[in-house]
């Protein structure tokens, strides 16, 4: 199998790289004007295969995406006017694998990615960036079993932890007279320097349907 394929996309979310006191991302979103925000366009390739047989099935695919038109707001960073905004572009390219196996009351797949994901600013930085959503190795596997009226599943996640822009130092000063104090200022090491820990995960669920009779 192949496709490939162009899209445009007219209300974008802005791309922010700053810090940010409370912890939480600020989901901002604008419309397209032509000047400060032009119009996402994303190009996508994509090629596979897919083969079953007795049960068995095997999904493999590689795909290389690029983007254009990546708004960013991110003044700490930026070498222009705080309230200036910057245009970059984005790619991501990867290979995604599949292998799953019926057989009964039996169900079992596998299921791992490799992908790469980067941001391109001028304003920041002269060469490519991991994007925040980076995560180099996916693994997941997964295991069902359903008899009568009973369902028992089990999950593995193993996933590469996604990148972040370190702090090298806080300054903390006091804001009123009882204690509480506020962070200051912070000096933010490179953009999306480090990565997290790898993320494990094991999950373990069991379903009982209740019968039921009709009147």
């Amino acid at each position: 199998k192949a496709n490939a394929g162009i899209n445009h996309q007219f209300i974008n979310q802005l791309i922010e790289f700053d810090f940010n006191g409370l912890g939480v991302d600020n989901q901002i979103w604008a419309l397209v004007d032509g000047d400060d925000f032009p119009p996402l366009r994303s190009l996508k390739l994509a090629a596979g295969l897919d083969f079953g047989r007795n049960g068995w099935l095997l999904e493999l695919e590689g795909y290389y995406r690029k983007l254009e038109g990546i708004t960013s707001f991110t003044p700490v960073f930026a070498t222009i006017e705080p309230d200036e905004y910057s245009q970059g572009q984005g790619r991501s390219f990867g290979l995604d694998f599949l292998l799953r196996k019926r057989r009964g009351d039996h169900h079992s797949w596998i299921s791992y990615s490799l992908s790469s994901s980067g941001y391109f600013f001028e304003a920041y930085r002269d060469e490519w960036l991991p994007a925040s959503n980076d995560q180099r190795h996916r693994f997941s596997w997964v295991y069902l079993w359903q008899k009568d009226n009973i369902a028992l599943s089990l999950g593995l996640t193993i996933q590469t932890g996604k990148p972040f822009t370190p702090i090298e130092s806080v300054i903390i000063e006091d804001i009123d007279d009882e204690g509480l104090e506020a962070i200051a200022y912070a000096e933010l090491g490179e953009i999306n320097a480090k990565v997290l820990p790898t993320y494990h995960r094991l999950d373990f669920s069991g379903l009982y349907t209740f019968p039921t009779q009709r009147p």
